[in-house]
């Protein structure tokens, strides 16, 4: 995940990054 990890570098920590890089591979912004 190239562009979610240079999209959202500070959400590495927690399911914060799986669950924006789910959404954005689901093509779904529910997060936002």
């Amino acid at each position: 995940y190239p562009g979610q990890f240079a999209l959202f570098p500070h959400f590495r920590s927690d399911g914060w990054l799986y669950f924006l890089v789910r959404d954005a591979n689901t093509q779904k912004e529910s997060i936002v």
